[in-house]
């Protein structure tokens, strides 16, 4: 029965867990992380060897369900606005309302636009309850990522899914053109370097030829080195123009600052107008709008200025190489000092160190220029997420059949523990298995309130025949030239101990035996009021009154049908009673009734909590244990027993099943039809 109860308990339990438990459903989008997305337009090598391919994947993985992304996904979804996700009162708050300390806050998010509206205590509750609803893993050793996204809602986790994966991209594509943006920038301080590094080197090499070029030139060629050192000259000078010309150009695109364009007449009507309208006190619609025009057209104009001082550079540039290279071919049939030949050799190397990188990095920059209107990110959506149509937690069959299990396994606990530790013994053969004892009697359940009265000659109840086979079976101890003395007790109060010491006793009467009973529970006498309170403290007034040890109370006859005499109290004793039943009055007591009857039952207190029995288990010829069926623990049971033994030595103890409601007793007895029916 316990062990069903426990099996249908736990079971039950994970029946009402498994569907009270809010569904939650999982959707998942699978990208695949490409690194040959650059190459196609020509940008970079891509992520080659297995191990970077792996760590490039487990990186994105990663990258997908970081703060930033779940950001932007809230802010799409506007998942402040689900309450699903919402953060209400955190459990301190809440705790501090319930103690009445201070109220919990409530929170409004009607306004909120943005997550950037928030506080950043709930911005950052928000952040994480969304993170602990989403995940990214690797599928397996390929170049997948999944993203899982788990709700209450079907629709929702779907939507969840998807977007985290849309932020991703499109995050990873800014991060893409930021990263362009930065290489550019350096990319343009390098060329603006080197740049001035060439017209540096240009500049040196013009003034070499012109000063130390010109000294070994004889006169027939003074005329012609005199024009192209003045074409150099004036080449210089321009370059030098257009150098800044084309460096406050480009400042003005950058910053929009107009005070860095030069006043020549490209710009002089434009700048003038501007200025006109920058300082009219009417700010009207009609002047902003002019002023944006205005701002518009000197964009434009400046633009395409750029370009044309940037081609009038380059082409001065050439003009000068040419100037420089007339130059050279005019001295290269004149004598020159090796020194001079040196010098110049390395000024020609280093300029054209300068042009190399010049170019080098030119190129580099339109590369990178073209990439940040072409940013391609190296991850792209495989398969969006569908709709689930099954709930992802809880998971019913999984529970229910661990419920099972521990269905199954705690009911055998239980049985186990019932059988073997906690639980009474419930049958005999139980008894006899875990205390390896052979139990002398099983003594019914009897349905009188006074079982012992039962205890007659004319009576064949189950109750009284049970009585009278442990009287046999006792009395096959019972020694022929004296009195028997037999023990009665049990491990705990309540097991029928005393009403199984008066029927005893009223068998071995009935069976022609001189029998005395004496309660010997000093403590708690019971067998007083079993006989209507006759016991008038004989057996106090025989402890405590002056005297010879051996002499003996007064024996009251008790039963007119049975001649049993009785010694005992009405009242109990609260102090301490084994110096009573183990001092030599006692022992004196029990010697003389030897003498003049057959039986003495003693019925003592229980075990386990007094130890009155220990010591008068020393007096005893045989010890009847009693066991109620299905009452005490079997530990309680095996401790009594332990105990009794330890004391009685080599006194015989008999264990008695009491109170059975499994006895086969009840299958056939002597008793008439009418007896059966009263």
């Amino acid at each position: 029965m316990l062990a069903g109860i426990t099996a249908l308990a736990v079971f039950s339990v994970c029946v009402a867990t498994a569907f009270l438990l809010p569904k939650t459903y999982t959707a998942s989008t699978q990208m695949i992380v490409d690194t040959r997305g650059s190459q196609l337009l020509g940008f970079g090598d891509g992520v080659t060897g297995v191990s970077a391919l792996a760590t490039e994947v487990e990186t994105q993985a990663a990258i997908a369900v970081s703060a930033d992304v779940v950001a932007e996904t809230v802010n799409r979804l506007r998942l402040w606005s689900v309450p699903e996700f919402a953060p209400g009162p955190a459990l301190k708050e809440r705790v501090l309302d319930l103690m009445g300390i201070a109220p919990a806050p409530s929170y409004e998010y009607s306004s909120v636009d943005s997550i950037s509206d928030l506080a950043p205590y709930q911005a950052a509750r928000l952040i994480s309850s969304v993170m602990e609803n989403v995940s990214s893993r690797r599928v397996g050793l390929t170049s997948v990522v999944t993203i899982y996204a788990k709700s209450r809602d079907a629709t929702l986790a779907t939507r969840l899914a998807d977007t985290l994966a849309g932020s991703y991209l499109d995050t990873q594509i800014d991060a893409g053109v930021e990263t362009v943006q930065r290489a550019a920038a350096f990319l343009e301080e390098r060329v603006k370097a080197l740049s001035a590094s060439v017209d540096a080197g240009e500049r040196a090499i013009d003034a070499f030829v012109l000063s130390e070029g010109a000294e070994n030139v004889p006169p027939e060629l003074q005329e012609q080195v005199d024009a192209l050192r003045t074409e150099l000259d004036g080449l210089s000078s321009r370059q030098t123009t257009l150098q800044a010309r084309l460096a406050a150009y480009r400042q003005f695109l950058a910053e929009g600052n107009v005070a860095v364009l030069p006043k020549d007449d490209a710009f002089a009507d434009l700048l003038g107008e501007r200025a006109s309208l920058a300082t009219r006190a009417d700010t009207s619609a009609a002047i902003r709008e002019r002023l944006r025009e205005v701002d518009g057209r000197i964009e434009t104009v400046v633009a395409s200025r750029t370009q044309t001082v940037a081609d009038e550079l380059e082409a001065a540039r050439g003009r000068s190489r040419e100037v420089q290279q007339n130059f050279q071919t005019v001295l290269a049939g004149q004598e020159v000092p090796s020194d001079t030949a040196a010098r110049l050799f390395r000024l020609q190397q280093d300029l054209e160190t300068s042009r190399s990188l010049y170019a080098s990095y030119v190129q580099r920059l339109e590369e990178v220029r073209q990439q940040e209107t072409l940013a391609l990110p190296n991850t792209r959506i495989a398969s969006r997420a569908l709709i689930p149509t099954e709930a992802s937690f809880p998971p019913r069959m999984l529970i229910l059949a661990v419920g099972l299990i521990l269905a199954i396994g705690s009911g055998l606990s239980a049985a186990f523990l019932r059988e073997f530790l906690i639980g009474g013994f419930a049958s005999q053969s139980q008894f006899e298995a875990v205390t390896s004892l052979e139990l002398a009697g099983v003594v019914p359940e009897s349905r009188s309130q006074a079982p012992f009265l039962d205890v007659r000659d004319e009576s064949r109840t189950a109750f009284s025949e049970a009585i009278r086979r442990l009287r046999v079976v006792i009395g096959l101890r019972k020694p022929s030239d004296r009195g028997m003395v037999v023990l009665v007790t049990s491990s705990m109060p309540g097991e029928g101990k005393s009403s199984l010491s008066l029927s005893l006793a009223r068998a071995f009467a009935l069976a022609g035996h001189r029998t005395t009973l004496i309660d010997a529970d000093l403590r708690r006498p019971a067998l007083s009021r079993m006989l209507g309170g006759i016991g008038s403290n004989g057996l106090t007034n025989f402890f405590t009154k002056s005297g010879k040890p051996s002499q003996v109370p007064v024996l009251v006859p008790v039963d007119e049908h049975t001649n049993i005499t009785f010694v005992g109290d009405d009242d109990g004793h609260l102090n301490a009673t084994e110096s009573l039943v183990g001092g030599p009055r006692f022992a004196a007591l029990i010697k003389g009734l030897k003498e003049h009857c057959d039986i003495i039952v003693l019925d003592s207190p229980p075990v386990n909590f007094v130890v009155d029995a220990q010591v008068m288990s020393r007096l005893a010829d045989l010890i009847v244990y009693v066991v109620r069926e299905d009452g005490p623990s079997q530990r309680a049971v095996l401790s009594g027993l332990r105990h009794i033994s330890t004391f009685s030595g080599s006194t015989p103890v008999f264990p008695v099943l009491n109170r059975s409601r499994h006895s086969l007793s009840g299958y056939y007895t002597y008793e008439k039809d009418s007896d059966r029916s009263s």
